[in-house]
């Protein structure tokens, strides 16, 4: 048994005359395991179908029916019923005396399922019957933060289809129901004291239900909590760490949820926080390459100028600036940005663009032509990174992409050098040429030593 019937070759019309058809006159015929077995399938495809009559009228017949029986997931009836929101059958379920604490393979209950799917009337179904809101499943998360990442709709009737209750919100948008389930959840802890208790408790990865609710790009739950806290427990909700040291601000960033960074920011979330290995909101996103986050909050309207620039000047564990992160991955409009951006004066920009990673003191420019970063080498080069600019090792960009044999970035640094007009720049030319040739020649060397030593007797004369 699964959950999912759309690759079913019954149409919708023919599975409803099956239903009663087996319901009618299967079950008449005797109460043998294989009926049961049936009925029980039967009892899973009508709650997915929202066919209330047909489970009630299975459910007519307990005797050769177990109520709690499983599918492949580990997942009641119950559990779909919660899931899906339909009020009806929860309610017959209930009165049949399911089992509301059932448990499937990921230790999800119905009140969680609930919760996930954003099923306010089923949640107060569930809760009125006694289910445990202080239930975790296998992975430690708590009501709140299954309520928190859920993007579907509360539904308001009993008979509201499957398809409109997993209608996905468009980033940015308004979401109510989603909003009501969090905030009953909040209204029902009562004090502060309880809901900041509540909003503090970390899953098996650290996270919190602010944590999954910016990883989703859920703004409404996060309008909730700022909503219901004051300035000292919002502070304390927004300073929590996962694992890898990463606040809910680092989680919207990472994951590109651009509307929740904002409204976490807008709540007072600091920017300047960086996780376990030394990253920024920033860095997280430039990983990403996610260049629209990253513009939108270096720009007044994001973080402000003074935050901005004091973002710009945090490395991490690796000694990497934003500026260096964008230049090794070759985001070049990320670079753009920062390049042309009035965060910095003329003596700031040629310092950042000077400023050496851990790795052998390597530049900006360094780490593009090792990369092979043609455009963002030219975009670096273009607003005045220094070509003879040596690491620690002594080596320059253009040495540096000559040992990893990015041709076409030598080409462009060896171009950029006579534009300057270097003295040395002919001479370089012809030095790396004949370092190639010379390369060339050791190669060819060696295979005519190696085809040389090989097992070979000259023919004997007859």
């Amino acid at each position: 048994m699964t959950e999912k019937n759309t690759n079913s070759k019954l149409s919708e019309k023919n599975v409803k005359k099956l239903y009663m058809y087996v319901v009618r006159n299967a079950f008449a015929a005797g109460k043998s395991g294989c009926v049961a077995m049936g009925k029980e399938w039967l009892l899973h495809e009508a709650v997915l179908s929202n066919e209330a009559a047909v489970v009630r009228q299975i459910l007519s017949d307990p005797d050769v029916l177990n109520i709690d029986c499983r599918n492949n997931y580990g997942r009641a009836p119950v559990h779909l019923a919660a899931s899906r929101g339909n009020s009806e059958i929860l309610k017959l379920l209930i009165n049949a005396k399911c089992d509301i604490e059932a448990k499937d393979k990921l230790e999800m209950r119905p009140l969680h399922m609930a919760a996930l799917h954003g099923q306010r009337a089923a949640l107060e179904l569930l809760l009125e019957a006694g289910a445990q809101a202080t239930a975790l499943d296998k992975n430690q998360r708590s009501l709140l933060m299954l309520a928190a990442q859920s993007s579907c709709h509360s539904s308001s009737s009993s008979s509201s289809s499957s398809e409109n209750q997993r209608q996905i919100k468009e980033e940015g948008n308004e979401d109510e129901d989603e909003e009501e389930v969090v905030l009953h959840l909040l209204n029902r802890l009562g004090s502060q004291a309880e809901m900041l208790e509540a909003l503090c408790v970390q899953d098996v990865e650290g996270a919190t239900a602010a944590h999954h609710a910016a990883r989703h790009g859920r703004s409404g739950p996060i309008r909730s909590i700022g909503r219901k806290l004051g300035a000292e427990g919002l502070r304390r909700v927004l300073e929590v760490r996962d694992l890898q040291g990463r606040t809910a601000l680092h989680e919207a960033c990472q994951q590109g949820q651009r509307s929740a960074a904002a409204q976490l920011l807008e709540l007072g979330a600091d920017p300047l926080v960086q996780d376990s290995q030394g990253r920024s909101v920033l860095q997280l996103a430039a990983e990403r390459r996610d260049s629209q986050l990253c513009c939108w909050m270096l720009s007044g309207s994001g973080l402000g100028p003074a935050r901005a620039r004091a973002l710009l000047q945090l490395s991490d564990s690796r000694g990497y600036r934003l500026l260096h992160v964008a230049a090794s991955l070759g985001c070049c409009v990320i670079l753009q940005c920062l390049l042309d951006s009035e965060l910095w004066t003329g003596p700031e920009l040629v310092e950042q663009l000077r400023t050496g990673c851990l790795e052998a003191a390597n530049s900006a420019l360094h780490l593009a032509a090792a990369s092979g970063q043609l455009q963002a080498v030219e975009l670096l080069v273009h607003h005045g990174a220094e070509l003879e600019l040596r690491n620690q090792l002594g080596q320059t960009p253009l040495e540096l992409a000559e040992e990893r044999g990015h041709g076409q970035v030598c080409r462009s640094l060896l171009r950029a050098e006579q534009r300057r007009e270097q003295p040395s720049s002919r001479a370089r030319m012809l030095a790396v040429t004949g370092r190639g040739l010379a390369n060339m020649t050791s190669i060819v060397a060696r295979t005519a030593h190696i085809l040389y030593s090989l097992d070979y007797t000259t023919p004997k004369n007859d």
